[in-house]
């Protein structure tokens, strides 16, 4: 009987020691477990600040892109209303050559007189403060010798730079002719889209001289 007691006993502990060996290793399975998603729960904490770093990194960029975008359009339209304001100005200095020209084809443009046989008067008149424009005639000898093509206002500033004997920039040409500055820019254009030569240099501070030289004078007048 007591034999059969320690057969019994002894089996108890057995079976308690294998139950704390299952014990232990499922405790070592759950530490291993905890440590496990202890790191997962690290990596993911640590690819969330850097996924914040990303992002402001891209929230700084992209408010750099916002300001410059907005710098660009406000020049943009800066652009357009200084277009829009030429293309005015062209329309009106089109419709003023489409007036000249049409008096010109019905032979209505009067004729101006000459100033000094035709030339320019000298550098001193220009130092004085008139509010009448000094203008260069176009005599009907001088219209054979300047190509037909070229319209009343062309004609005047052409007149007015092959008598030249210097260099006019676009103010003194602007105030001889009784025009704006902004219409002889135009004409001299118009005049070089003709093959015309016209020729600049320095005058004076930011400002340029506009004149032909004689080869060009020769070729203008067809002799």
């Amino acid at each position: 009987m007591l034999g059969l007691f320690k057969k019994k006993n002894k089996q108890v502990v057995t079976e308690a020691e294998r139950s704390l060996s299952r014990m232990d290793r499922d405790i070592y399975l759950i530490q291993q477990w905890i440590s496990h998603l202890h790191e997962k729960g690290e990596e993911v904490r640590n690819s969330h600040f850097r996924h914040i770093e990303v992002t402001k990194k891209d929230i700084s960029e992209i408010n750099k892109w916002i300001r410059y975008l907005h710098t660009h359009n406000s020049e943009i339209h800066k652009f357009v209303r200084e277009t829009t304001n030429n293309i005015i100005d062209l329309r009106k200095s089109y419709n003023e050559m489409a007036f000249r020209l049409e008096k010109i084809e019905k032979g209505q443009l009067r004729t101006l007189e000459r100033t000094n046989q035709g030339q320019i008067e000298d550098k001193s008149a220009l130092k004085k403060d008139t509010s009448e424009p000094i203008i260069t005639s176009i005599s009907e000898t001088e219209r054979k010798v300047y190509k037909t093509e070229f319209n009343g206002s062309q004609l005047e500033l052409l007149n007015l730079m092959y008598h030249a004997d210097r260099p006019f920039s676009y103010e003194e040409m602007a105030k001889m002719l009784g025009k704006k500055k902004k219409s002889i820019r135009n004409l001299i254009y118009e005049l070089r889209e003709k093959n015309i030569n016209v020729k600049s240099k320095p005058a004076g501070v930011r400002k340029k001289g506009f004149y032909l030289d004689k080869e060009e004078k020769i070729k203008v007048s067809g002799r």
